[in-house]
């Protein structure tokens, strides 16, 4: 919920996707506080903390909640690459963009798309080789 809400601060407005989006993760996980100014900066906070599932978990709701508002823009990606960073992932934004792109065109959403968002070990580890 936080991750969603730190996107909604960032905007300052409630796109209704994001609204619905919220709507959905409160009837799953319960009640949650309405986002704060507070939300992002506890967000990027926590998530150096937390496990590598719930980073990826994070990671992946915010990067349906920027899709589903419309936007990647300078505070979104600013956003993005200091959650990125607090993960210890390297920076990078294109599957952020891929993501949205293909919800604002009304484009059938894969799961490999929102997979894209948290890269895995394997994804990980390739990057860091580099090319082969």
């Amino acid at each position: 919920m936080r991750a969603v809400g730190s996107v909604v601060v960032r905007r300052g407005s409630m796109h209704p996707n994001l609204a619905q989006l919220l709507l959905e993760l409160e009837a799953r996980f319960g009640h949650s506080p309405p986002p704060t100014a507070y939300a992002s900066r506890q967000l990027l906070a926590e998530l150096p903390q937390v496990g590598q599932r719930r980073q990826a978990l994070a990671m992946r709701a915010v990067g349906v909640a920027i899709a589903a508002d419309g936007h990647l823009q300078g505070l979104e990606r600013r956003f993005v690459r200091a959650a990125q960073r607090a993960c210890g992932q390297t920076e990078d934004l294109r599957p952020f963009a891929r993501l949205a792109r293909a919800f604002t065109a009304g484009a059938t959403i894969r799961p490999q798309l929102v997979q894209a968002l948290w890269p895995t070990q394997t994804q990980r580890q390739a990057e860091a080789a580099g090319p082969a």
